[in-house]
């Protein structure tokens, strides 16, 4: 219900800031975990329907959204670090995973970039879509 209720608002000519503070405002509720599994469809919207600019502020705006939310009940987190690291790697496949079935290469290339300068380690899934993000810029030139 949470989501179809903004997935409602980005509909809405006017509505669309919205609809992103209702997206972040789930990381302080006490029922959700922000996620990019938790944002897929808006983000998917916005890579499929916007420009390069608001696509890379959005992006921006929910890898700082990413954090532990410690306000959700029962929920024991054993390493916290470790947690927050899987919801980051998580985020960077996702995103890249989507802007390349886009065709977005050029945006694939800037979040990989980004993606280099955190503190964790790389992934086979990860090392794979930054293999296909500049294979497929090889292939676009």
């Amino acid at each position: 219900m949470y989501l179809e209720v903004i997935q409602y608002l980005e509909s809405v000519k006017g509505l669309e800031n919205d609809a992103k503070k209702f997206l972040f405002m789930a990381r302080d509720s006490n029922q959700y975990q922000f996620s990019y599994a938790f944002a897929r469809q808006f983000m998917r919207r916005t890579i499929a329907k916007k420009g390069t600019n608001e696509t890379l502020k959005n992006f921006e705006l929910c890898k700082k959204n990413l954090k532990v939310n410690r306000n959700i009940p029962d929920k024991v987190i054993e390493n916290e670090l470790e947690f927050e690291n899987k919801l980051k790697e998580e985020f960077y496949d996702g995103i890249l995973s989507d802007l390349l079935e886009f065709s977005r290469f050029e945006m694939a290339k800037i979040v990989y970039g980004e993606r280099m300068k955190e503190k964790i380690e790389f992934s086979e899934k990860t090392k794979l879509l930054g293999l296909k993000t500049f294979a497929s810029m090889q292939m676009e030139s």
